[in-house]
C-alpha cells in the first residue's frame, strides 16, 4: 500500500507532517493512566517509548517520545543556540518542566 493520508502535528512551535497507510484508532487519553514502560519495552525501543497504557480490552498502547524522533531525524541544526551560553563552574540544581502533558 501506497501512504495517502498525512497527520499534521505541532511540537515545540515546529509543524511537520506524518505520512501513514492508514488510521486505525484516535484515543484521548488520560495522563492519570500511563505508567512508566517496563525496562524490557524501554530497552528493545532505545528509549522512544515514555510511558504506557492498557484499555479496556487488555490492549497495551505505547506512547511515543516524538520529540526525540523529530530531534534525531530531522535536519534543523538548533547548536547556534547554545553558542553564547557558558558552562557553569559550580554545582547547581535545576528544575526542569515539560508542557506536553
Amino acid at each position: 500500500n501506497k501512504p495517502e493520508i498525512m497527520i499534521v502535528t505541532e511540537y515545540n512551535g515546529h509543524t511537520q507532517g506524518f505520512l501513514v497507510e492508514a488510521v486505525d484508532t484516535i484515543l484521548r487519553l488520560d495522563w492519570s493512566a500511563m505508567r512508566v514502560p517496563p525496562d524490557m519495552i524501554t530497552n528493545r525501543m532505545a528509549g522512544l517509548v515514555t510511558a504506557v497504557t492498557e484499555l479496556d480490552q487488555g490492549t497495551l498502547v505505547m506512547m511515543m517520545d516524538v520529540e526525540k524522533v523529530l530531534a534525531e531525524t530531522s535536519l534543523v541544526d538548533d547548536s547556534h543556540h547554545f553558542i553564547n551560553i557558558e558552562p557553569v563552574k559550580e554545582e547547581r540544581m535545576i528544575f526542569f518542566t515539560d508542557d506536553s502533558a
